[in-house]
C-alpha cells in the first residue's frame, strides 16, 4: 500500500520512520498554508470599510435598513422560550 502523495516506488524504499516524517512535514505545511491564507483572508475583510454599489442598489440597500423587522413566528418562539440551558 502506497502514502497518498508519494510515489508507490519510492514508499517501498523508504523506512516506516522516514514515511511518518514525511506524512508529518506535509500535514504541518498544508496546516500552515491553510492558516496563513486564513489570518490573510481576516486581514483582508478587515480593511474593507467601503463597499460601491450603484446608486440603484443603495437605495434599496437603505431601504432595507429602514424598513421595520419581518415578524418571524418561529424565530419570535426560539427567542422567547426557556433554553435548555436557562437554569
Amino acid at each position: 500500500m502506497s502514502t497518498p502523495g508519494i510515489h508507490p516506488a519510492s514508499s517501498e524504499r523508504r523506512s516506516q520512520a522516514t514515511k511518518a516524517r514525511l506524512r508529518s512535514a506535509c500535514s504541518g505545511t498544508f496546516n500552515h498554508s491553510t492558516s496563513r491564507a486564513y489570518a490573510e483572508a481576516q486581514l483582508i475583510l478587515a480593511e474593507q470599510r467601503q463597499f460601491r454599489l450603484p446608486d440603484k442598489k443603495w437605495r434599496e440597500f437603505c431601504e432595507a435598513l429602514d424598513a421595520p423587522p419581518k415578524d418571524v413566528p418561529a424565530l419570535r418562539k426560539l427567542l422567547t422560550e426557556r433554553g435548555v440551558f436557562d437554569a
